[in-house]
């Protein structure tokens, strides 16, 4: 049993038999406090929707009261590369100091032993 969930804004289907525990927790990512559901393959997925707003998806879906949503789109693998390409080669980039040359130092790291007596 799938449900549709939000995760960053995107569809995220969930299989509702798999779910082990909600809570809300905060995402390391991106630092924002969020729903974190637990599955038994032991991944873990953060939501858009409130707590009680999956809990009540959940239940109404292993009563079978829950109306399927199919209103999603998969995006083409063409689509996937253009935007990391779009993100990774047209992001500014960052006023960088011009690199030293290396100037090597006029002392030893180490003596040797011969060095010291």
């Amino acid at each position: 049993m799938l449900v549709k969930l939000t995760a960053k804004g995107k569809p995220t289907l969930v299989n509702v038999k798999h779910i082990v525990g909600v809570r809300k927790d905060t995402d390391q990512k991106s630092g924002e406090y969020m729903t974190k559901i637990f599955l038994s393959t032991g991944l873990l997925v953060f939501v858009d929707e409130e707590m009680d707003v999956v809990h009540k998806i959940v239940n109404d879906t292993l009563a079978g009261t829950q109306e399927i949503d199919y209103s999603y789109d998969i995006p083409l693998v063409d689509e996937k590369f253009q935007r990391q390409f779009n993100r990774e080669y047209n992001e500014p980039a960052y006023d960088r100091q011009p690199r030293t040359t290396y100037q090597p130092r006029g002392w030893k790291s180490r003596p040797s032993y011969n060095d010291r007596y």
